[in-house]
């Protein structure tokens, strides 16, 4: 059995969720552009609270916080996703609106 039918599925899952938040992102309210954020965070913390404690209370402490760490790459780059359409589109008003002004 090969590995890059899975591989493909991946890319191909993580590829659609961008386009998704980038839809969402550029819709008038804001909230629409959290969806996805918040439900990687809940994931995330899902996954930190399904941590196997095994060993000494250090050991599961340093597990917990990588888990909720690389748990939430995905948040930190929709987030960034989020602020980068905001920011093109708030340029974008700024501008429109001395444009206006110009007339």
């Amino acid at each position: 059995m090969s590995i890059f039918p899975v591989l493909i599925n991946l890319l191909v899952g993580a590829l659609v969720m961008l386009a998704l938040q980038v839809g969402l992102c550029l819709l008038k309210p804001l909230w629409p552009g959290l969806i996805l954020p918040a439900l990687c965070l809940a994931f995330a913390v899902f996954l930190t609270l399904n941590v196997a404690v095994t060993g000494s209370v250090l050991e599961s402490a340093v597990t917990m916080a990588l888990t909720f760490l690389l748990g939430n790459v995905p948040t930190l780059i929709l987030l960034l996703i989020l602020l980068l359409c905001r920011k093109g589109r708030s340029s974008k008003k700024q501008l429109d609106k001395m444009n206006i002004q110009d007339l």
